[in-house]
């Protein structure tokens, strides 16, 4: 076959084995997500299966070019694909639709993907390295260079993370997604058939049972040291992507959109770093860390919640001129093709092992996030790693005058700021000046290797707490697999509040008089307590459905007859909802109520049908929406569950996402009647406690009764017929972001 065949078959294989690599991540994820409760950390625990997957692929690449002639590697390549054919398309059967661990919720989900997709991931994992192995085996004139078939891997990745989000998850039904997949599995399957026949031929020859290439070997060694450095290159990008998708989802919506994004700048990073020709200078990379530092302190210190846009560009910034850093540094670290899989296999390691520590290891070890400003500073201690020309003395510098003064100033400004936050609630202008100054310092520092690396460090993890609240009088605080749970005293304000992550989840009164009042977006005189108001107006028996625990809130509408079910997946809300120390609506209340654990959907699923008068859908993550539950066939689900004359509430406020017409698209669908009702709070009659803005829906097919919503002060929603509603398959979450003011979860209760 012409020498001009094999580059052009090459790189098909490996762009399309890097778009099949890739575009499963957020397939099987969205597989995933609904059994965990829709939980940002989902997506985390997935990330580092599929990087152990690939550290395990990458393992079999190197060990296979070791151990086995080419030939005999490519006949047990392509036997595996076979093998592992048997697990397609790709799915979680039927029969594992059961209650996840609640107590192991991580360790469940690795088991299943394992079990499932582990196999086709596994043996996708090692085609990259093999074939570019395998080109240095042929005659082609670049062969002893195979690097340059990396830009066609990283072409199909990021191919795969654009088109998700964008063209398949839009068009494509999951199972049709599942598929199609399959079909690219096979298709792959004769790619690396014919490159394996382009090595075939007589020119490629081998020595001793192992590989040799045609090229000469240039002589080199491989250090420990050189190995540990590839490691923690790798390790610091990979841990930084987790985080920042963590930040991302936490607030929003645990998403394929919102996990690809941080996904593709990191692949992105990987393609601008090992390019023939470099697009982005490394000082120039190194300036827009520094910047991108400064806006993430600003922003973290000066209570700037709203600014979501803001908030995006900063933590994209910061992460994507860091990533950029380190895989630059790790580019001119790579050794020759004879090296090649022993070099990505280090790689693949240290980013198993950023995966390992977001994963699994932080949520034990912190009590909040502060993996993602830990790493940020051990990054920074990384800067000019490679630079030419100096040793590591030269490299760090010292602490000169003008790094001590800049030093000072920002420890001031850092000072100033976290004593401006702990003594007010509102932003104040003193405030935006000690930050500025705070970022201002960081500039003059960036040159001041050790001053630059100690002030950032300690300025970011003193903007976590800040974030977190953690400088409040904290009674109680919990991390799990479900996110971060406080329990706090605002003895000002004469409030117990209940905090998952940064959002307010419930609130009670700390004055013994008015313990039963609820607050917070549930106050009676809001849009919920118009629910409940039209339910005392029935007689008999009622059954509600509460998905989403809280602080046990609702539980306080009680009635003679009136039995409550609370929905809730994180075993952290039940303990503190029940524990009378904590909270008393769920003791005080008189209430009769049951709370069943687990999902809200797959649980709900199990209850008897037509049973429920009110079916009231609250449950978030912090201020992220779990789709599962706002879909059609979620809707349908609700439904099938009311009495006749029954009701359907939402609870649809939110920082970020207008809800709104997703819901009405969802009603129209169904054949349904949905009315709004948008509240501008207040605070409770006699006294000072404060209720905050909100914004419900409650839906039904009973004309009379939307009638009388409507009667009072509810607005009917009226569908766009063009507007496709959101499904299990289908999600358009950038259709949410609304412009102008919504009401908020949690910020008025500060």
């Amino acid at each position: 076959m012409r020498l001009s065949a094999y580059v052009p078959v090459y790189t098909a294989a490996l762009t399309l084995s890097a778009f099949l690599l890739f575009v499963v991540q957020p397939l099987y994820g969205k597989m995933v997500l609904p059994l965990l409760g829709g939980s940002p950390a989902v997506w985390n625990t997935a990330m580092l299966f599929f990087q152990i997957a690939l550290l395990a692929g990458y393992a079999y690449a190197h060990v296979g070019a070791r151990l086995l002639d080419p030939r005999a590697q490519a006949v047990l390549h392509i036997a595996l694909f076979f093998v592992f054919a048997v697990l397609l398309p790709p799915a979680i059967p039927d029969g594992w639709l059961f209650d996840p661990d609640r107590d192991h919720p991580a360790l469940w989900q690795l088991g299943v993907m394992a079990l499932t997709i582990g196999g086709p991931f596994f043996v996708l994992s090692g085609t990259a390295p093999m074939l570019q192995k395998w080109f240095s085996h042929t005659p082609h004139p670049e062969a002893h260079d195979p690097y340059f078939l990396y830009a066609a891997s990283n072409l199909g990745s990021m191919s795969a993370l654009l088109a998700y989000p964008v063209v398949i998850e839009p068009l494509m039904a999951l199972h049709t997604q599942a598929l199609a997949w399959t079909g690219g599995y096979g298709g792959l399957v004769v790619l690396i058939g014919l490159c394996a026949i382009l090595f075939w031929g007589p020119r490629t020859r081998t020595v001793g049972g192992r590989d040799a290439p045609t090229q000469a070997r240039p002589a080199e060694t491989i250090t420990w040291s050189r190995r540990g450095l590839w490691m923690l290159l790798a390790f610091v990008p990979s841990s930084l992507m987790l985080g920042v998708t963590f930040h991302v989802t936490t607030d929003i919506a645990a998403v394929p959109l919102m996990w690809v994004i941080p996904l593709a700048l990191y692949l992105g990073t990987f393609i601008l770093a090992f390019a023939r020709k470099q697009r982005v200078s490394y000082k120039y990379a190194l300036y827009m860390q520094t910047f991108g530092l400064a806006l993430v302190i600003i922003w973290s210190m000066s209570h700037a919640g709203l600014m979501v846009y803001f908030l995006f560009f900063a933590h994209l910034l910061l992460f994507f001129a860091t990533a950029l850093i380190c895989h630059m540094d790790l580019a001119r670290q790579r050794p020759s093709a004879h090296h090649l899989t022993e070099f990505f296999l280090f790689v693949s390691i240290g980013g198993a092992l950023g995966g390992l520590f977001n994963a699994l290891l932080a949520p034990v070890l912190f009590p909040a996030p502060f993996e993602y400003p830990l790493i940020i500073g051990l990054a920074v201690t990384l800067r000019f790693i490679n630079e030419p020309g100096s040793g590591l003395r030269a490299r760090w510098g010292s602490l000169s005058n003008t790094g001590l003064r800049a030093t000072v100033v920002l420890l001031a400004a850092v000072a100033v700021a976290a004593g401006i936050s702990v003594a007010t609630d509102t932003p104040r202008p003193a405030h935006f000046v000690a930050v500025s100054l705070a970022a201002a310092a960081l500039l003059l520092l960036q040159r001041r290797r050790w001053s630059y690396a100690i002030a950032a460090s300690m300025a970011l993890l003193y903007s976590t707490p800040l974030v977190y609240g953690l400088t409040d009088s904290s009674l109680l605080m919990e991390r799990n697999f479900f996110g971060v749970v406080r329990v706090l005293d605002r003895p000002v304000s004469g409030k117990r509040v209940l905090m998952h992550g940064t959002t307010v989840h419930g609130v009670q009164p700390l004055a013994e008089a008015y313990k039963t009042v609820p607050l917070s977006y549930f106050h009676p005189n809001g849009p919920i307590g118009a629910v409940f108001a039209h339910l005392d107006d029935r007689d008999g028996p009622q059954a509600i459905a509460v998905l989403g625990l809280g602080a046990g809130t609702v539980a306080c509408y009680a009635k003679m007859g009136r039995h409550f079910d609370f929905y809730e997946i994180d075993p952290d809300m039940i303990r503190i909802a029940q524990d009378p120390a904590l909270f008393t609506y769920l003791s005080g209340c008189d209430s009769e109520y049951n709370i069943i654990a687990g999902d809200g959907r797959i649980t709900l699923a199990r209850a008897p049908e037509q049973h429920y008068d009110l079916v009231f859908v609250d449950a978030f993550s912090s201020d992220s929406v779990p789709m599962h539950l706002i879909t059609a066939e979620a809707f349908e689900l609700y439904r099938s569950k009311l009495k006749p004359g029954g009701l359907i509430a939402v609870n649809l406020s939110n920082r970020y996402l207008d809800l709104r017409p997703e819901v009405a698209a969802i009603a129209r669908t169904l054949g349904l009647s949905v009315s709004h009702k948008q509240d501008g709070g207040g605070t409770h009659p006699g006294t000072d406690l404060v209720y905050v803005a909100s914004r419900f829906a409650v839906l039904s097919s009973n004309p009379e009764i939307m009638a009388a919503f409507d009667a009072d002060g509810w607005t009917r929603a009226e569908s766009d017929p063009a507007l496709r509603p959101w499904s299990d398959d289908y999600a358009n979450i950038l259709r949410a972001f609304g412009v102008g003011e919504r009401p908020t979860r949690g910020v008025e209760e500060n």
